[in-house]
This record gives structure tokens, sequence and C-alpha cells, in this order.
């Protein structure tokens, strides 16, 4: 067994392995790209649609939601192209059309599953919880459905795409799960109505987003999981996302719920996301991916296997780019 490439020598190995830019480097750049696409993205949507853009509803806020999707799969293009010099597909777009829509729509019913699971545990806590059903809005509510799919899948590109891919190949599975879930929970909060019990399970949601990715090395069941648990909540129930909360009735909800309860069971106006309830519900759905997670361990040479192709042993930043070993 012989390595591809020298290893650079001095300085260079701060920077470089035999195969090019390391995985901490990769990432900071990626980092640095995704802020300034961010900024821009912030200062184009007040110059074009003024400073309360993010209040537009209907058709404008579907297509400027997709100017967040867009940016994000062109960035990733960009590095895969020209900093990996592999395919954006590498990047877990995989798998085909059938086997795509299969594992999307899986986990959107896996999210819809967790969210009544946890409506139906209120009362067990000691809480009570009325359902209201409302008036059928078929357009509207496809609308705002494709909106937060666009807000889902642009999120999963960004927290369990490049980044945390590479993060994985660098510092093990497990650190890049914990590190970049914090994260996850930390993006979110400036988010109105937030507290610590409502940014600590969206940590744990980014764990279970994660684990979806591992489970599979394609994003589609982490965009469907992600897709379902919000718009369940908006949408099928009417709580409040991560302390989002819609007071003025825009959106097409099919049921009216009130929760009445101490908040570590209701999670107040932060909605769910901010009770104990959630914790037990991403719980749930994160033992539940566990084997499949353990199963695609067990069949690699190493945990840094999980993602597609795999680039050598765990922690081994050399890097190489997905689907790449280190020896020959």
């Amino acid at each position: 067994m012989t390595p591809l490439s020298v290893e650079p020598a001095g300085w260079r190995k701060i920077f470089w392995g035999p195969l090019g830019l390391r995985s901490g480097w990769r990432i900071v750049l990626f980092l640095v790209c995704a802020v300034v696409l961010l900024v821009v993205h912030q200062l184009v949507a007040t110059a074009v649609l003024g400073p309360q853009w993010f209040d537009q509803t209907g058709p404008r806020l579907l297509i400027f939601s997709g100017t967040y999707l867009f940016p994000a799969v062109l960035l990733s293009w960009v590095f895969m192209r020209f900093v990996d010099g592999a395919p954006l597909v590498e990047l877990g777009f995989g798998g085909g059309v059938f086997r795509a829509l299969g594992e999307g729509v899986g986990g959107a019913l896996m999210g819809l599953v967790l969210i009544a699971a946890s409506v139906a545990l209120v009362p067990m806590l000691g809480g009570t919880v009325s359902l209201d059903w409302e008036s059928l809005r078929l357009g509207a509510l496809l609308g705002w459905s494709a909106v937060f799919l666009v807000a889902a899948s642009w999120e999963e590109v960004i927290f369990r795409g490049y980044i945390f891919q590479w993060a994985g190949r660098g510092m093990g599975w497990v650190m890049a799960t914990l590190v970049l879930s914090g994260g996850f929970g930390l993006a979110h909060g400036a988010n109105p109505n937030v507290t610590p019990m409502g940014l600590l399970n969206i940590a744990l949601a980014g764990v279970l987003l994660s684990l979806a990715y591992l489970a599979t090395g394609r994003l589609w069941l982490a965009m469907g999981l992600h897709w379902g648990w919000n718009a369940a909540q908006a949408l099928v129930f009417g709580i409040p996302v991560s302390g989002l909360v819609d007071d003025e009735g825009v959106l097409p909800v099919l049921m009216r719920s009130t929760f009445e309860g101490p908040q570590w069971v209701t999670g107040g106006r932060f909605g769910f996301e901010g009770s104990v309830v959630a914790s037990v519900s991403l719980a749930v759905g994160s033992a539940a991916l566990m084997p499949w997670v353990w199963k695609r361990l067990r069949a690699g040479a190493s945990s840094d296997e999980l993602g597609p192709g795999g680039s050598g042993e765990p922690g081994d930043d050399q890097g190489a780019r997905p689907g790449t070993t280190l020896t020959t």
C-alpha cells in the first residue's frame, strides 16, 4: 500500500494533506463564503422588497425562499467541483428519483408521526389539548407546504451537507454530529420567544437530522424529516415553529391547537420545541434511526465510511474528497 501523493513538508502541512486542502480549512472557507452570500441576500432582499421583506406571503414568499436554496446548492456545487473535484451528487443527492422520493416521503411521515405523538403526550404529562378543525384552504396549504419544503431543504444543504460531511471526516462522525448540532441550535438563538430548552431541543433536532443523513448517506431522508417536523407543527396542528407564532392566522392550518399547562410541557410561546415533550420525541426518533446507522457502521471498515464512499480512518484529516481513499 503506497500513498497516492507525498505529505507536504513544513508550514504547508498546516493547510494541505496528500490529497489537497485539509477538511478544517475547507469548512472555514465554506463558512466564510456562506456568510458572504447570506449578507448579500439580506441586502438584496431589503433593497428589492423593503426592510420588512420577511413579512411577505404567498407566491412572493415562495419565490424568495428559493433564493436561499439556490445559493446553498450553488455554493456546494462550486466547492465539490473546484475544491474537491467531485460531482455534486456525491454530497448526498444520489440514489435516483424513486429513492429520493421514497426517503423524502418516509422522512416526512416520520416527522408527522413524531409531532402527532407529541400532541398525544401532553395530557399524559399534566397538560390539556383542544383541537378545532379549520376550513380547508387547499391552494394556500400546498403553497405554504412548498415554502416549508424549500426552507427545510436549504437548511439541510448547509448544515448536513458540505460542512457536516467534511467535519465528520476530519474529527469523526460522533464529534461532528455534536458540534454541528450545537451550531444548529445556536443558529436559532435570535428567534422570537427563544428559551434555553428551545435551543437545547433544536440542537437535539440537529442530532436527529444528522442521524437521518448517516443512516442513508443521502440528504433526502433528512430533508423530508425536517419538512415533516415543521409542516406538521405549523400546518397540521397550528403550533408555533421555533418561536415563530402565527398570531394573525396567515397559515392555512388544518387544526387550531390550544395547549394549557406548565411551560415545560407545552413549550409556551416558543412552541413544542421548547418543551420536554419535544425532547422525548427527538430522543425516540434518534433511537429509531440508530439501527440503520449502526448497520452502515458495521458494513464499513470504520465510522468514517458512514458518509458516501468514505475517506479513510476516523479523524484522518488528510484532505481526501468523499469517495476517495488515501492509499492504493
